[in-house]
């Protein structure tokens, strides 16, 4: 497929969006991100709550998910507003797993707070649905010319965490 503004069509993208996570996410309740609610099990029980795996293979905690900071996701975004490409799906995503674990020590860390980690029963409604793993392949976007570095993991709960839910705290 060529580029679309060539033809003279208009050019279109389908965006798939992965875990995203950042600033006023307050008005989405239930399914705002993990970090949002981690910090708020944090601010109220001083610990966090994830949950068992009920797998063999995987350790309590270790399952993972693609989160990307809501920075990174913009300036994919943006991308194709100021950009030529291929018409097509692309994933808006870090392009990493990250596991449950990390992101509350990474909670923790940025609240200043020692670690304090629980692991509870999953829902069994949600054991034989569960997503053990997720990953977005970005390396569409990138063959596209997209080249932006993005937040490691780390320092996008960190930014997020320090400058934003510490200074804004609103509890769901």
């Amino acid at each position: 497929m060529g580029d679309a503004s060539a033809s003279g069509k208009t050019p279109w993208a389908g965006l798939k969006f992965f875990n995203v996570f950042g600033p006023n996410e307050y008005h989405k309740g239930s399914m705002a991100s993990v970090v949002f609610h981690a910090y708020n099990q944090i601010v109220k029980c001083k610990k966090i709550r994830l949950f068992k795996s009920y797998r063999t293979e995987i350790p309590h905690g270790m399952q993972k998910r693609d989160f990307i900071y809501i920075k990174d996701a913009v300036q994919m975004i943006d991308f194709f507003r100021i950009s030529k490409f291929t018409n097509g799906l692309y994933n808006i995503a870090s392009g990493a797993a990250n596991s449950f674990y990390d992101l509350a020590l990474h909670t923790f860390e940025a609240m200043q707070i020692k670690p304090r980690i629980s692991f509870i029963d999953m829902p069994v409604s949600l054991r034989d649905k569960y997503q053990y793993y997720t990953l977005g392949r970005v390396n569409k976007l990138q063959e596209q010319g997209y080249q932006k570095k993005m937040f490691s993991f780390h320092d996008a709960v960190l930014d997020y965490t320090a400058e934003y839910l510490n200074r804004n705290y609103k509890c769901l």
